[in-house]
């Protein structure tokens, strides 16, 4: 017999309302002109502490989100893909992994900025050349999907973060508006979806007292996107953007650890100026991305590495640093502008064990997308996304409401 799922009982308003009544006020919609040049957008991303934005304007106007024409979403992965790859074609020789730090440094410095002042219009125009569709989705998608308020939960899941397409082109967010008019009024991002879900775990149509991340049926072999932490980062991101990934766990080239997680997201604070900086390794740059002096360490060590009071008998997340195994969770590296420095990209990390539930949490507590799954050595075996706890739910609704 067929019913109906439990996601249908639920809309994109009841998502909405339940941000609010966590965050205290509406969101902030950041928005791009057409015009905006790729270090414009990157600031704007960056300021908006979000990973895409929908361009609204004509042409040659400014953004306005309630009377512009909607040309979709422009995001990081995109910018990232369409400056390495404007890069490369400049300059050649950037793609090589043996030139010296400081020739790739001059020549980052006089190719990166020209081609930081690129509009998003252009970069929006690659995209369609390449792939002959219209990019109008969310976050690395490229599908012309607006939904309203009213939208069952269910149907914004499958039409606008699930629809049928290659993984890389998942979705992370999705226009909110009057899908007749194109106006934008809001976006709904996974991070929305799963907050609001895990606040009615019980409701949900699984063991969520034992469903953990083997239960997910992903891939736990080792074919996880890594990068080693000597690799100058220019090439880090161009393999990135190569495999269409939008984050590589960083590991160790001598015993293959995770040390830390490099994410397009990264390069939101990078500025014309600073284009140089890519020619440092992967470990230098993630120490001095945020261009500050060094930070006192985390204070949070003992509840991430399972002591402490907050010790549960569940598999426990950790923050993994240069020593994963011995608990720390910062990186102290040389840089050429601070000394010793200490980065903060933690790779948060779980086992197979590890119950969906605290991965949820720990990914809605640290505001990111992914935990690397590793086994008893630190070696990152597999990846849990929101996309892939938001499809797993969503199989478990249709299954329960088809039985």
């Amino acid at each position: 017999m067929g019913g109906t799922s439990v996601l249908a009982g639920w809309t994109v308003g009841d998502v909405v309302r339940c941000r609010e009544s966590v965050d205290g006020r509406p969101a902030t919609l950041v928005h791009l002109a057409p015009l905006t040049s790729v270090a414009g957008a990157l600031r704007a991303l960056a300021a908006g502490n979000v990973l895409s934005a929908p361009v609204v304007g004509d042409e040659g106007g400014v953004a306005d989100v309630g009377r512009g024409v909607y040309h979709g979403f422009c995001d990081v992965r995109l910018l990232l893909g369409s400056f390495l790859g404007q890069l490369v074609e400049a300059e050649p020789e950037l793609a090589r992994p043996d030139i010296p730090v400081l020739k790739r440094m001059r020549l980052l410095e006089d190719a990166g900025p020209k081609l930081m002042h690129r509009t998003v219009a252009e970069v929006l125009g690659d995209l369609r050349r390449v792939l002959g569709v219209r990019a109008a989705g969310g976050d690395g998608t490229f599908r012309a999907f607006v939904c309203d308020l009213a939208c069952p939960l269910d149907r914004l899941l499958e039409e606008g973060f699930l629809a049928d397409c290659p993984r890389w082109l998942a979705a992370h967010r999705v226009a909110v508006g009057d899908p007749g008019t194109g106006r934008i009024a809001d976006v709904v991002s996974q991070t929305d979806v799963l907050r609001f879900l895990r606040a009615r775990w019980a409701d949900l149509p699984f063991r969520g007292a034992e469903f953990a991340v083997a239960d997910l049926g992903l891939d736990l072999s080792g074919a996880v996107t890594t990068v080693s932490v000597e690799d100058p980062v220019l090439l880090s991101y161009l393999h990135l953007a190569r495999e269409g990934q939008a984050a590589a766990a960083v590991v160790d080239p001598s015993d293959g650890t995770l040390v830390a997680n490099l994410s397009a997201s990264d390069l939101r604070g990078l500025r014309p100026e600073h284009c140089g900086e890519l020619a440092l390794n992967t470990l230098e740059y993630l120490a001095t991305k945020d261009h500050k002096p060094p930070r006192e360490p985390r204070t949070d060590r003992d509840e991430l590495m399972g002591g402490g009071p907050a010790a549960s008998p569940t598999p426990h997340l950790h923050a993994h640093g240069a020593t994963p195994r011995s608990g720390e969770h910062t990186t102290k590296v040389k840089s050429l502008d601070f000394g010793e420095v200490e980065i903060d990209a933690e790779a948060i990390s779980c086992g197979e064990s590890t119950l969906v539930r605290d991965v949820v949490d720990k990914l809605l507590q640290r505001k990111v997308h992914r935990v690397y799954v590793v086994d008893e050595g630190g070696v990152p075996r597999g990846v849990v996304t929101m996309t892939d706890i938001i499809a797993s739910i969503h199989k478990a609704c249709i299954a329960k409401a088809t039985a």
